[in-house]
């Protein structure tokens, strides 16, 4: 929270420096846009995001009211997670109503790596019962995420899965190749399940 207060408020950069970071015609690492809150209101936003070695971080400052949201986190896989937790206290703290996730793919996802149910999770998801419709990139996104974090058997049915829901895609095709072909997916025990021809 310092820091950021520093990046924006204080003397820790120079006003040029800042400028320069947060020169929305080309910031520097930052993402700077605007925000959509409700039907016709927008803020400036500028937002970080980090991850090394299973630890990520996110940190999100509305500039015009001097909101920040700091997100840390200590599992690999909850980049999605804090992306769709920083809008949900956003609506909140601009007075509008959370979203309804109960049916969201992700979060259920995730929960089910947690509690140690992926293998159901994958066969709910599969009759899609009752869940949002499937979002190619985001769920090829949160399967990086899960190889990224060593769960590689679970990651490898996820890319599995997309690839034989999306068989017309050549990025699911390119994608699970990748992923049978990583270094952190040499020795998944049910490589040979999900890695046919790859």
């Amino acid at each position: 929270y310092r820091f950021q207060h520093g990046l924006h408020e204080s003397d820790l950069i120079s006003l040029k420096s800042r400028d320069q970071i947060f020169n929305s015609e080309s910031p520097y690492s930052w993402n700077i846009n605007k925000f959509k809150i409700g039907a016709d209101k927008k803020v400036t936003m500028h937002s970080y995001e980090g991850k090394f070695d299973g630890y990520s971080a996110m940190i999100t400052r509305f500039v015009e009211d001097k909101y920040a949201i700091i997100i840390l986190s200590n599992t690999g896989t909850s980049y999605q997670l804090k992306q769709q937790l920083t809008s949900d206290i956003t609506s909140v703290l601009y007075g509008q109503p959370a979203p309804d996730l109960s049916k969201d793919k992700v979060i259920f996802l995730v929960n089910s790596l947690v509690e140690g149910r992926f293998d159901n999770a994958m066969a709910k998801l599969e009759l899609d019962n009752g869940l949002e419709p499937i979002d190619e990139q985001t769920l090829t996104a949160l399967a990086y995420e899960i190889l990224w974090s060593a769960l590689a058997d679970e990651s490898l049915q996820l890319f599995s899965f997309l690839y034989a829901e999306f068989e017309a895609s050549s990025a699911a095709k390119e994608n699970i190749g990748m992923a049978c072909n990583h270094r952190l997916a040499i020795n998944a025990q049910k490589k040979s399940l999900f890695c046919q021809g790859n």
